[in-house]
């Protein structure tokens, strides 16, 4: 925790969205479909589907940063932007990392940080996983 974050323990959803969007309609879409869709995807997450929440304001990412960094770093994918969250989480990719991938497009290999953290995670789903298989990895490389 940086001292900078906006959540609150006795924040509704709405306001949790309101906080963390600054009013971006691209921000709200993405965090509503990380509420949505974390549980499945990454079931391990002791938080459920506040966890990628939090990190996003944990890490300072707010309003129009959360749409790049789904749009434009994570190509719109809501599997790789709840990952690039996790390993966050488990320091298989750092807040600097993050940041600067917002600035430089493609300064962050997504493949190779979804691999490492598929191989510290096994239960996150991604690819071909989010049906329970094992095939992950071999998509990927």
């Amino acid at each position: 925790m940086s001292g900078h974050e906006r959540i609150e323990l006795t924040d509704s959803l709405l306001d949790i969205v309101t906080k963390l969007s600054e009013g971006n309609p691209g921000a709200m879409t993405v965090i509503m479909n990380c509420v949505e869709s974390s549980p499945q995807i990454d079931p391990q997450c002791a938080l459920g589907p506040l966890g990628p929440i939090l990190s996003l304001d944990s890490l300072g990412i707010y309003a129009e940063k959360i749409w790049m960094l789904f749009k434009g770093v994570c190509e719109q994918d809501i599997v790789r932007f709840l990952g690039v969250l996790r390993a966050w989480q488990m320091g298989i990719v750092s807040k600097e990392e993050i940041f600067r991938s917002l600035e430089v497009r493609g300064s962050l290999d997504i493949n190779k940080v979804m691999i490492e953290l598929k191989h510290q995670l096994p239960t996150f789903r991604w690819g071909d996983d989010t049906q329970g298989n094992d095939g992950v990895t071999a998509n990927l490389e």
